[in-house]
């Protein structure tokens, strides 16, 4: 790999899902296909505050459990985040306000564009779901959204 390739990498933390070959593998693998500079920490491993020493262009926080970050590992996501780092939190168990999420009222809260309800907000529909956009977000623009799926 030459300078300009190795400048280029993004750097990413991807906390959760599951170890290696468990459901992360989907991930992990779109992460190798882009050549992305990462680390991957799963489930029930403590971020801790040595880790963010490193900056980071991007967060993904899949299915990982606020209690498995500290509190200064969390305000150094926020301060990272806040100087333009991205921060992406995918649904599940250990997610937003799941049985093992627990992220109401955490400063990675305030991150995200959705508010963590105090208790499980899961909703399970075997027949599907109609999805109606109320407001726009940056996100969205130039997707293939409209009409959603």
């Amino acid at each position: 790999m030459d300078r300009a390739e190795e400048k280029i990498r993004m750097r990413i933390l991807y906390a959760g899902d599951s170890e290696a070959g468990g459901a992360a593998k989907y991930l992990l693998a779109i992460l190798h296909f882009l050549k992305a500079d990462f680390i991957h920490a799963p489930p029930g491993k403590v971020l801790r505050p040595a880790l963010f020493r490193r900056r980071f262009d991007a967060f993904l926080l899949s299915d990982f459990s606020k209690r498995d970050l500290p509190r200064l590992s969390e305000n150094s996501l926020a301060e990272q985040v806040k100087q333009g780092s991205g921060l992406l939190m995918v649904g599940g168990w250990g997610s937003f306000s799941g049985p093992g999420g627990g992220w109401r009222g955490s400063r990675v809260e305030k991150l995200l564009p959705v508010s963590c309800e105090g208790e499980d907000d899961r909703v399970h529909l075997a027949s599907g779901a109609h999805l109606v956009l109320k407001r726009g977000h940056p996100i969205l623009q130039g997707s293939a959204s409209e009409p959603l799926p």
